[in-house]
């Protein structure tokens, strides 16, 4: 008896531990909760690819529809796969041609962060180091600009004063701009604040120049456009393809087209134009790391101490998700935005012909939303500006 009671004694501990192994091991959905099931208020579930192309439509065909936009073209990028690559409307508005991936647009502003791209692959091959002063690489500079360090000139900390508006020439040069500005004084110590100015970046063009040897557009051309199989890609080359949009400014019911505004020195920071199949190689390039090195991609995408700038893009959390985004408005009658999730491989790019302020940040963030399976990513900063 006394064995017997022994043995029922030892199988009822080892049944014990049995269930208990088995509890632990069916994991989260028998008892432990992960992250993403804490948040039951934020966090859902995103969307099949099919779902996401429905709500993708109909986000897009609501803001064309309320604010007039002639095109659009979207590519929304789930895990590293393209789920969406779509045009809509049409390339000019005595036109029925819808645009598609191979439609060339300006994308004003979203010009920064292609620069940015460019002088990372400086810092890349150790030719460049973002928190050295930029008077040690550029001769041009204004005396008082000598100090400020490339990292500030590239998040917009910079302090440098905003040029006063004047009428616009083709012909202006970046020298003439320096000579300009130097009689002005600084917006604030550099590092201390964030602003954003333009001219930070025709100042990031100026120096790929200085570091290369070459001028802006043959160094882009060659070291980042070309490498990648961008050839739509570049600072003034809209009329050179006869598949390009019309850019059109004003309000619904009365737009114009969008009239050539930007100098050459203004092209990194406002002039480029490009395709949504160039931004998809692009935004693979970065995504699997075949361009630069993880840890210069890290640094363009970490923001700086003061404000929400990264070098040359803009970034915050939605939900425990960071993002990285960046916009452009009313360059020729055109406007963009471009954000994507780095931790996941998730990423959306918008292009409209029209310049107008009718929003594209939060269109383009509600189809991130359904990509990510949250309710809201927040608006946070993109860097919104008149494009030049």
């Amino acid at each position: 008896m006394k064995t017997k009671s022994t043995l029922r004694f030892v199988l009822s501990k080892a049944l014990l531990v049995l269930i208990c192994v088995s509890l632990i091991a069916a994991g989260p959905a028998q008892g432990r909760k992960t992250p993403d099931q804490q948040k039951p208020d934020q966090r859902g579930r995103a969307g099949s690819d099919q779902e996401i192309q429905t709500e993708a439509d109909r986000i897009v065909e609501q803001m064309m529809k309320q604010d007039g936009i002639p095109g659009v073209v979207l590519a929304v990028v789930k895990n590293g796969k393209v789920v969406v690559e779509k045009g809509y409307g049409t390339k000019s508005t005595g036109s029925i041609q819808p645009p598609d991936k191979n439609t060339v647009f300006y994308i004003a502003s979203l010009s920064k962060a292609i620069t940015a791209v460019g002088a990372m692959l400086l810092v890349d091959k150790g030719k460049l180091k973002l928190d050295d002063p930029a008077g040690r690489y550029m001769k041009d500079l204004p005396r008082a600009w000598n100090s400020i360090t490339v990292r500030q000139f590239m998040t917009h900390t910079s302090g440098i004063p905003e040029l006063p508006r004047r009428e616009k020439k083709q012909d202006d040069t970046i020298a003439e701009a320096f000579k300009l500005a130097a009689g002005l004084p600084m917006a604030f110590k550099p590092g201390t604040d964030e602003k954003y100015n333009n001219f930070n970046f025709a100042i990031i063009g100026r120096l790929i120049e200085e570091m290369s040897g070459q001028s802006y557009t043959d160094y882009m051309r060659s070291n980042l456009f070309a490498p990648l199989g961008m050839s739509h890609t570049g600072g003034g080359i809209l009329d050179r393809f006869p598949n390009h949009a019309t850019g059109y400014d004003g309000v619904r019911g009365n737009l114009k087209p969008g009239v050539l505004d930007v100098q050459e020195f203004g092209w990194p920071s406002g002039g480029l134009a490009t395709t949504l199949s160039d931004l998809l190689k692009l935004d693979e390039a970065l995504r699997s790391g075949k361009l630069m090195k993880r840890s210069t991609y890290e640094q363009m995408i970490t923001k700086a101490e003061v404000g929400s700038g990264t070098p040359g893009w803009f970034t915050h959390d939605a939900g425990g998700i960071k993002l990285v985004t960046k916009n452009g408005y009313g360059t020729m009658g055109f406007s963009s935005m471009y954000l994507f999730a780095p931790e996941r491989g998730d990423s959306v790019i918008m292009i409209r012909n029209f310049g107008g302020k009718a929003e594209i940040q939060s269109p383009a963030n509600q189809i991130m939303a359904a990509v990510l399976g949250i309710k809201d990513v927040g608006r946070g900063a993109t860097g919104d500006d008149e494009g030049r």
